[in-house]
């Protein structure tokens, strides 16, 4: 769900996985695993994730 969310937000910017790999320091891999729900996002890489794609915290967890 916030996979779908965060990889929906991330092309809408016009960004690859590998664009936001690079800016955030977050493995692509693990993005991939993130954005595929696979895995959860820790609150710090989350917090990341959002400032990298200019999206709010408080957008992000109304999708929760």
């Amino acid at each position: 769900m916030i996979g779908n969310m965060l990889a929906k937000a991330r092309k809408d910017k016009g960004m690859t996985k590998t664009d936001l790999a690079k800016v955030t320091d977050i493995n692509i891999g693990h993005l991939t695993h993130i954005e595929k729900g696979e895995r959860n996002p820790s609150h710090k890489a989350l917090k990341v994730i959002c400032k990298a794609i200019r999206n709010s915290l408080s957008t992000t967890y109304v999708y929760l």
